[in-house]
Parts: C-alpha cells; structure tokens; sequence
C-alpha cells in the first residue's frame, strides 16, 4: 500500500513535464532584454498558474520550486532563488486563496494580476531585506504597473490555454 505522501508515476511524470516546461520558458525570457533589472513578462508563471488551476497548490508549488530551484543552478545563481522562490510561494498561495473564496466571480485574468503584484510585492520586501534600505521602495510604482500588464498577459495565456485543454478533451 502506497503512502498518501508519496506521488505516483503518473503525478511525478506530469510535474516533471510541467517543471521543464517552466525551466525552458524561464530560460528563454532569461535572453531578452529588458529595460530596468528584474522586469519581466515572467512566461514560467504560465506553467505555474495553469497548474494551480488544473491540478491544484501542492503540485503548483512543486513545479514553481523546482523550476526555481534548476534556474537558480543551471544559470540565475543563488541571488535569483533568493527573490524568485519567496515571489512564487506567497504568488502561488495568493492565487490559490482567490480560486478558492472566489471561484466563480473572479476570472483567470483578475488571479494572475493578484499573484503577480503580490510576486513582485514579496520581491521588493526581500530586496528590502538583502539591502538593508527602504529606498528600494522608490521601484515600486514601476514594478507594480510591470506586474500588472504581466499578470493581464499571463492570465490570459492561461485562459485560452485552458480553454484549448478542455476543446483537446472533448474531442481526441
């Protein structure tokens, strides 16, 4: 008899994928210039939400940690786990909180908006904390109007990836 901690094949096979899909979109937004540090459309945050929705937190919070974690390895460094683990884990657990107190009356759009000023929020006090200074802060508005236009875009990446999905299991 198997333990209910312990994940079947199946499981295992699904978040290996999803976390390679998170690694590969993460490596390849790592490439594109942008124009102050740290801003970014966050593409990897597509694998994250769209497995929250689908296959619930604690698989979410998988793929988000593993993904961080290879990233960090294989190329960010341990400066970009520091910001990019706390940002997925308060993100994650944020839109989670909102699927479930508001399932029906908040789309995919208005979650990822939520988790992605939320990251970027958690990002900014870790920042606060590496530093030592509050005058971090002074990024604030600009990063939380990046957030915003990616946490729209991601959200409705998702929302088709999610209807598509659905068209996919309906009609094999």
């Amino acid at each position: 008899m198997q333990s209910p901690t312990r994940l079947s094949t199946k499981t295992l096979t699904r978040m290996a994928l999803f976390t390679t899909i998170a690694f590969a979109l993460s490596s390849i937004e790592r490439m594109i210039p942008t124009p102050l540090p740290g801003v970014k459309l966050g593409l990897a945050n597509i694998v994250c939400l769209f497995v929250l929705i689908n296959y619930g937190y604690k698989d979410s919070m998988i793929v988000n940690a593993s993904r961080s974690i290879l990233s960090a390895i294989l190329g960010g460094g341990f400066s970009a786990l520091i910001y990019s683990l706390p940002g997925g884990i308060v993100s994650i657990s944020i839109m989670a909180l909102l699927i479930k107190v508001g399932k029906n009356n908040l789309s995919t759009v208005a979650i990822s908006t939520c988790g992605s000023v939320a990251h970027i929020i958690t990002q900014l006090s870790v920042a606060i904390i590496v530093t030592g200074s509050v005058f971090v802060l002074e990024l604030l508005p600009i990063y939380t109007i990046s957030s915003v236009f990616s946490g729209v875009s991601i959200g409705m990446v998702c929302y088709f990836l999610g209807f598509f999905a659905r068209f996919l299991q309906k009609n094999p």
